[in-house]
């Protein structure tokens, strides 16, 4: 499965506990990619390092060191293989921001996975476990969610606009309720209903709209990854 290496505030955390405490780290809020001391000033020998897990890396160029935290993130977020399946896992896993567009997850353990502000749109999760994830702010248009367990998930202010949640279990007029939009949602006929009596608004057309807390200054519409991808 292709990650993109953009959202490096995901990676960093992961891949980095029990990072060093001294004056030449950064925060894992941003990326850390820092100087190497004995590094030319002519920008095509200009190198760089960072760390993985509390130790730091060789000096290497950007580019290299990018690939190296998105790698990193690959292989360390948790994505071991269940052994009655033989599908991957990303239980707990903490994916906040992180772009799954068109993704396949189909039948993953992701319980209590943390999908924060992700883009899911056009993500295939269908039979994927999903008890307890939080999906606050995710964007999920078009995510194909059959036969998912929904069990307890958090859909506060997520775009289910298009989602195909036919046969999802675990899921309750509370959960949608907290979500933002559920224009053209495919979901049991019962929930449905009591949706359109109680917040008739959520099954509007959003438009090419995503709120999401991760890109964008509080109340104010996102409109960048629509104009990025064209999507």
């Amino acid at each position: 499965m292709k990650i993109n290496p953009c959202p490096l505030a995901a990676i960093l955390m992961l891949g980095m506990t029990g990072m060093p405490s001294s004056a030449d780290t950064a925060s894992v809020d941003t990326p850390l990619i820092l100087l190497c001391a004995d590094s030319t000033k002519a920008a095509s020998s200009k190198l760089v390092y960072g760390y993985l897990d509390g130790k730091k890396t060789a000096c290497m160029t950007e580019p290299e060191l990018r690939n190296l935290y998105t790698q990193h993130f690959n292989d360390s977020v948790s994505a071991d293989l269940d052994k009655k399946t033989g599908k991957k896992k990303y239980v707990m896993a903490d994916l906040h921001g992180t772009d799954f567009s068109g993704a396949n997850l189909a039948g993953m353990d992701m319980t209590g996975a943390n999908f924060t502000s992700a883009d899911l749109r056009k993500a295939i999760m269908r039979d994927a476990i999903l008890i307890n994830a939080n999906l606050a702010a995710a964007y999920l248009r078009k995510a194909d969610l059959r036969n998912a367990d929904l069990s307890g998930a958090n859909f506060t202010r997520a775009y289910l606009n298009e989602a195909d949640l036919t046969g999802a279990t675990g899921i309750t007029v509370d959960q949608l309720k907290s979500a933002k939009n559920m224009y053209k949602v495919k979901i049991d006929t019962a929930l449905l209903n009591r949706i359109d009596e109680c917040c008739p608004e959520k099954l509007r057309d959003p438009g090419r709209r995503w709120d999401s807390n991760e890109w964008k200054p509080a109340d104010k519409d996102l409109k960048e990854p629509f104009d990025q991808k064209g999507q």
